[in-house]
């Protein structure tokens, strides 16, 4: 009596029940193997994650740690009191820090993620706000802050209310270096960040293509922004 020879799954139905089954699991091997199935494709995507991507945001946090050692070393501080610091506080935003820094190349906010850790060792302030200032640190370029800190300059000299024509200069672009277009743009962010807001006056920039430009005042919340990035 012959027997019947059964009848084997295609790879492509083997394929469907496998991915189905690693839709309900979250495990890095699981993803691994159900990128592998799609072959050259799903290869080049698993090198990106799991492979060049990862080694690279272990780099910039390796390199961060180390250049942040040194400069503890260098502003002899790697002996201050202990006491000093609450460890738990201290411990959240340095864990904040080193996940904003897995996430960037910029030297600037390596700089400035480095100058708030110094900030919670010799000055730590007591806010909610914390991870707040630190994900807008990662969202704003040194541009941005250099316009904030003007606007603070501003606000510190004449007020939000008044107004002076000897400030005009920090209003404008090319005080920063900036095109027009590009200016107004870091100005809408800033606004979109609560960080400015618009004052009901503007200024007209130099001729042959005059436009109006709107003036901007510091927040409240802009202030305390930049004294805890600034170590204020």
């Amino acid at each position: 009596m012959e027997s019947k020879e059964l009848s084997k799954p295609s790879k492509e139905v083997v394929s469907i029940k496998q991915l189905k089954t690693f839709e309900k699991c979250h495990s890095v091997t699981a993803i691994k193997i159900a990128l592998d199935l799609l072959g050259p494709v799903g290869s080049i995507i698993n090198e990106v994650i799991f492979e060049h991507h990862s080694r690279i945001k272990q780099e910039r946090v390796n390199y961060f740690i180390l250049s942040f050692t040194k400069y503890l070393k260098d502003q002899g501080l790697e002996s201050v009191e202990i006491e000093k610091v609450n460890i738990e506080d201290f411990g959240d935003v340095f864990e904040m820090i080193i996940r904003k820094v897995s996430q960037t190349k910029s030297k600037e906010k390596i700089e400035r993620f480095k100058k708030i850790l110094i900030g919670e060792i010799l000055k730590p302030k007591d806010s909610e706000f914390k991870e707040t200032f630190i994900d807008i640190v990662g969202k704003l370029n040194e541009t941005q802050i250099i316009i904030l800190l003007r606007h603070k300059d501003i606000y510190e000299k004449i007020g939000n209310t008044s107004y002076d024509h000897s400030m005009d200069d920090f209003r404008m672009p090319y005080f920063f270096k900036l095109e027009e277009g590009e200016f107004s743009f870091f100005l809408q962010d800033l606004d979109s960040k609560s960080l400015l807001f618009e004052l009901n006056k503007s200024i007209a920039t130099d001729p042959p293509n005059q436009k109006m430009i709107k003036c901007m005042g510091i927040t409240e919340f802009g202030i305390e922004f930049l004294k805890f990035i600034e170590n204020k």
